[in-house]
């Protein structure tokens, strides 16, 4: 009644022109008037309150438009590592464009959990080995350029403990990791960090090897690993926990699946502490079989860290299915590409369907002081001496790329081993996995390999 009585004020009085003076016809004009007025009065005191409404939900609807094209952003960004550089860059700038409601909210994507991240995560990439933290920035940028020509979109290097840490607990030296780190971002490629291997200072003593030692204590490792994660949180968002230590090569001691479930429990709380978005990956785990040597297959380790419940202390598998002289598809216990299916169906049975497992190396030498071979002339091959020919790495390679092109709904990326062969020297196949020939010439499978990544796009 306060506005209908206002509005009846302005219209009784000089507004319109009325005058005071009491005059019966007119007093009956204004009464007919006023009357006739009052539906016209009510009409649009409605119109105005209707439209206080369509422009209240006019701001919500911005709002939503708002928070739907957030969503469109945040679900076309890249995850991982990608994620680290991209999504900090890429938040900053759609916040100036979208609002602190939206920067509120894309905060809210980059910090989704790392396995969410996980899940998502596909691409080619090649396995270095530890020789990248060795090299100078020349050699590197020299490296990388291939890498890049290549069109690999990951690089898989090791950050060595035994190098970081080798004079001593207090004592670090960095500097060829933060070099490889840096090179790696400035060229554009994800990095999957390898925390490997144990300094003198900090090995099992019962070690025999000069350099690929299991710790004496996990702790040390797990701090180690903490520290890694954090000093490089915008460069490595992945990272993965020692290599091959089902093969007694690279443990040091006789492997065992227990001790290593010990480090993955001392080295993931200390990583997501202090990087709550990074990505832990298990070993790699190696193509050998139960051995004297107390090697264990990959199928057998992994059912010994699901029942120690180490399963919750990584965010996926990574494998080495190594086949050679065999193909992907070559039906023999003895081809650890046949134990792929059973480690899933273990995942899948364990509640792990959402995790993904990772080929962080594979590949076959075509090279050394042996006999060349076809793809799957497996007979009398002899390990340390035989190698394939070229057409056989082409073939391995056409082969496992076209098994894990259909399985990528639950596998993560494929690193191949190697880009270039180290040396054309004939003593060991190990000079010879490369995708290019020592001196820089392609071998067949490289274009193989660079038409999947290119198909991929």
């Amino acid at each position: 009644m306060k506005h209908l009585k206002r509005y009846h004020n302005r219209i009784g009085h000089h507004k319109f022109g009325f005058p005071h003076k009491h005059n019966p016809k007119k007093k009956l004009f204004r009464r007919i008037v006023f009357i006739a007025g009052i539906p016209l009065l009510f009409a649009l005191v409605f119109l105005f309150i209707k439209n206080q409404p369509s422009k209240m939900l006019l701001i919500d609807n911005t709002q939503d438009q708002e928070n739907t094209q957030l969503d469109n952003i945040a679900s076309n960004l890249p995850t991982g590592q990608e994620n680290a550089d991209v999504m900090v860059s890429g938040t900053q700038s759609d916040a100036n464009v979208l609002g602190a409601s939206s920067q509120k909210k894309a905060a809210q994507v980059q910090t989704q959990t790392s396995v969410q991240s996980a899940l998502t995560i596909n691409g080619y990439g090649i396995a270095a080995g530890g020789g990248l933290i060795y090299l100078g920035q020349g050699d590197l940028n020299r490296y990388f350029e291939l890498l890049k020509s290549l069109g690999v979109q990951w690089v898989r290097w090791d950050v060595d403990w035994s190098v970081v840490q080798k004079d001593g607990p207090s004592i670090y030296d960095w500097t060829g990791a933060d070099r490889v780190a840096q090179t790696a971002q400035k060229y554009g490629l994800n990095s999957l960090g390898i925390i490997t291997y144990t300094p003198k200072w900090a090995s099992d003593k019962s070690c025999k090897s000069d350099v690929k030692c299991a710790p004496a204590d996990p702790g040390q490792y797990g701090k180690f690993a903490g520290e890694v994660a954090f000093r490089y949180k915008d460069s490595i968002t992945y990272l993965e926990i020692w290599n091959e230590p089902n093969y007694f090569l690279a443990w040091g001691v006789r492997p065992n699946a227990g001790k290593y479930a010990e480090l993955l429990k001392a080295a993931y709380p200390e990583i997501k502490k202090l990087n709550p978005s990074a990505v832990v990956l298990s070993g790699g785990l190696a193509a050998t079989s139960n051995e004297k040597d107390g090697s264990i297959g990959p199928l057998a380790f992994m059912k010994t860290l699901y029942a120690a419940g180490a399963n919750k202390y990584f965010d996926a598998i990574a494998l080495h299915p190594y086949t050679y002289p065999a193909s992907p598809n070559y039906k023999a216990w003895w081809t650890h590409w046949q134990e792929i299916s059973p480690i899933r169906k273990l995942m899948v049975d364990s509640g792990d369907a959402e995790k993904k497992i990772w080929f962080t190396e594979i590949g076959a030498p075509t090279g050394g002081g042996g006999k060349a071979y076809a793809a799957n002339q497996v007979n009398g091959f002899k390990y340390g001496s035989d190698f394939m020919k070229e057409s056989a790495q082409n073939d391995i390679l056409k082969e496992a790329l076209v098994i894990y092109q259909k399985n990528k709904d639950w596998m993560g990326p494929f690193f191949w081993y190697s880009l270039k062969d180290e040396s054309d020297k004939k003593d060991t196949p190990e000079n010879f996995f490369g995708l290019l020939r020592y001196d820089g010439s392609k071998k067949p499978a490289y274009d193989v390999f660079k038409n999947a990544i290119l198909n991929n796009k």
